[in-house]
């Protein structure tokens, strides 16, 4: 028997390993569907200690569903217990519920809100450059994020301006501000452009 626990760690797993993938799709997995099987009890897992089943199902029982959010329950008939009905697995739609579960539903909105705010600033092209930074997107702050958006739109619209990085025409973004957020601003641009040069000189 599988329990709630179980079910959080499972989302989590999920989450942790796919995120940075869903966060390039269109509609950020908003469509996706899973599937967690609880696995029910057995006959002799029933008869052994009634109790704990029963504690079981109930707590299955709270589990606050919702649209996105779903138990399947199956029904079944023991010679020694006559009819039951469990739960047998809780499927779950999108991404979003899957992160609730996770315990990350706001994280993961904020950074759904930030990755479409570059794409509605910088093109659909964008996406493929989300997945390297998905984690540090999620930690800068919102002034990060516009300078980020500017520093990409003006390499992309001079490729080979081969200014000196304390040169780029950018408010805020001075040396020490693109060598920290480098990571984050070529593959952004790489995305855009197809190349991974961002057309400056360090020296």
């Amino acid at each position: 028997m599988r329990s709630r626990q179980c079910m959080a760690l499972w989302a989590q797993r999920k989450t942790t390993t796919n995120n940075r993938i869903w966060l390039t799709l269109p509609d950020f997995g908003c469509d996706l569907e899973f599937s967690f099987p609880v696995q029910p009890p057995t006959e002799q897992q029933a008869l052994a200690d009634p109790d704990e089943v029963a504690a079981w199902v109930r707590d299955w029982r709270s589990l606050r569903e919702a649209a996105d959010v779903r138990i399947e329950w199956a029904r079944r008939t023991w010679p020694s217990l006559g009819l039951q009905s469990f739960p047998a697995r809780v499927k779950v739609h999108g991404t979003t519920a899957l992160n609730e579960i996770a315990g990350r539903g706001h994280a993961w909105r904020d950074l759904c809100d930030r990755a479409d705010h570059l794409v509605a600033e910088l093109g659909g092209d964008v996406r493929a450059g989300l997945r390297p930074i998905a984690t540090t997107l999620a930690d800068v702050d919102a002034d990060d994020v516009a300078r980020l958006v500017a520093v990409v739109r003006w390499l992309v619209a001079h490729p080979d301006s081969g200014l000196n990085q304390r040169e780029l025409p950018v408010v805020g973004a001075d040396s020490k501000w693109l060598e920290r957020h480098r990571k984050m601003v070529t593959p952004l641009v790489e995305a855009l452009t197809g190349s991974r040069g961002l057309g400056l000189t360090r020296a």
